[in-house]
């Protein structure tokens, strides 16, 4: 947020406000600089007994009389009527430094700054029980910090956007190199360590029968309208292969494909089918779609085929598709419409609920790819009847 020049001064006196000692920027307490400056108001000084009448450039001096209540009164409504928002910015200024005046609510958001945790997630990486955690959230919550979401049994929390965290990283900056700040984040480090590990057992336990599972998006049709926007030849990468029914559908076309998945024994049944059907054309790269072990411009083609929804960043998955992808290469996404079927996140490991199109669009867009192209490709024979969206893209040059 860019700041006005720096001027500061006492917290000021407004109609018959309580006055409070100590210096704060103009800026932090939500008055516009040129509030202070229009003419006929009569701006008392909050002073404690010590403070010197000498003024200090940048500062008001004091008066030499005190100004009747009805004048403060006067020039309140005054400023009101010309900054009708101020009063609601001054109360969130409030509300937003309050709750910055404590550590463990620090502590916390630097942990939210980085990634979305659940409360058991910030009891693990905190070490602090679960009243505590509540508690703090809640009031970071009521103060406009953070926001919650519901995802099956439980709500994880994240950092709002807006002009209460405006100021955030000016506050967390001179703490990021303390013990108590790098032992959290070693802390989360172990929780998102944990996340992997799940989603991997997960598929490891699961891979044999997954062929044979009716999963969400996955429609014949939706797969072949996918397949024919897709260049006939290339060297094409497939990020989370799951059952890696279309990695082999794309091996029939492609001059070759690398089948990339968190979990080993997804890749190892993939080689089998593969083998069945006489396919050598395939590498099997085990990796994690948001760090791939993979060089820079290798592919021509990359597809996400309902891999974003289990990724704990999104946005990181389609940066590092991006990256791997030549110029002008094409990206494919086949994913779940944004639903309401919340047992997808115990029984099949799903991290978001699908996306809507406008969120999916923003995040290609975001991530480097232009010439998007996105529609509702199919929806599922079978109850929920999910819906499948398809997005082709192309790579900025």
């Amino acid at each position: 947020m860019k700041r006005p020049r720096a001027r500061w001064a006492r917290r000021m006196v407004i109609g018959p406000s309580v006055p409070a000692s100590g210096y704060w920027p103009l800026w932090v307490l939500g008055i516009p600089s040129g509030a202070l400056e229009s003419p006929g108001l009569h701006l008392q000084h909050a002073q404690s007994p010590s403070q010197t009448h000498d003024r200090v450039p940048g500062q008001f001096a004091p008066p030499k009389r005190p100004v009747p209540e009805k004048s403060l009164q006067s020039d309140a409504q005054s400023i009101r009527s010309r900054y009708p928002d101020m009063t609601m910015r001054l109360e969130e200024t409030t509300r937003t430094l309050r709750a910055l005046g404590d550590e463990t609510r620090l502590r916390m958001l630097a942990l939210l700054e980085r990634e979305e945790l659940s409360v058991s997630e910030l009891q693990e990486a905190l070490n602090m029980g679960q009243s505590r955690i509540s508690t703090q959230l809640t009031q970071l919550r009521e103060a406009g910090l953070v926001q919650d979401r519901r995802s099956g049994r439980r709500n994880f929390y994240q950092l709002t956007t807006g002009r209460s965290v405006d100021f955030l990283d000016s506050v967390l900056d001179p703490h990021r190199e303390s013990e108590e700040f790098q032992r959290d984040q070693e802390g989360l480090k172990a929780v998102l360590a944990r996340r992997r590990e799940d989603s991997r057992s997960y598929f490891d336990r699961v891979a044999a029968a997954f062929g044979e599972q009716v999963l969400p998006g996955r429609t014949w049709e939706g797969l072949s309208r996918a397949i024919l926007r897709l260049a006939p030849r290339g060297n094409y990468a497939d990020l989370g292969i799951g059952d890696g029914l279309l990695t082999l559908m794309l091996a029939q076309v492609a001059d070759q494909v690398t089948a990339v998945d968190l979990s080993k024994e997804m890749l190892n049944q993939l080689k089998l089918r593969a083998g069945k059907r006489d396919l050598n054309n395939i590498n099997y790269v085990e990796g994690d779609i948001e760090d791939l072990p993979l060089p820079d411009a290798q592919f021509d083609v990359v597809v996400l085929s309902q891999a974003l929804h289990h990724a704990q960043q999104p946005r990181q998955a389609l940066a590092e598709a991006r990256r791997i992808i030549k110029p002008g290469g094409r990206l494919l996404v086949i994913e779940l419409l944004a639903h309401n079927e919340s047992w997808v996140k115990e029984q099949l490991q799903h991290i978001h609920q699908g996306f809507t199109e406008n969120e999916l669009t923003e995040l290609i867009q975001a991530t480097g790819f232009e010439n998007l192209l996105l529609e509702r490709a199919a929806r599922d024979p079978q109850p929920p009847n999910f819906m499948t969206l398809v997005a082709s893209a192309q790579a900025t040059a």
